[in-house]
């Protein structure tokens, strides 16, 4: 799988873990269930009770791909916005 360059090795890894075609190895299925995905690295310093309570405010860090110069160089797709990182605020 090509990864974009921007994300981190914790992104990859989690996303690798997540997406694989046997639901015998992919996060979520195996025996710890979520508790796979939640204790990922990538989620280091999610406090998962607070954000099941929503007493967490979170942003998103959002960014267009479109490096066009006119607006028929494009398709619909390259405007659309891409999340980097979804992250609580500190």
């Amino acid at each position: 799988m090509t990864y974009a360059s921007h994300m981190t090795q914790e992104l990859r890894d989690l996303l690798q873990n997540l997406l694989r075609v046997d639901p015998a190895t992919r996060y979520g299925y195996l025996k710890n269930g979520a508790d796979d995905i939640k204790s990922h690295t990538w989620f280091d310093g999610m406090d998962w009770l607070e954000i099941y309570h929503k007493k967490v405010p979170y942003f998103v860090v959002l960014f267009s791909v479109c490096h066009c110069y006119t607006l028929t160089d494009c398709s619909l797709s390259d405007y659309i916005p891409k999340v980097v990182s979804a992250r609580p605020c500190k």
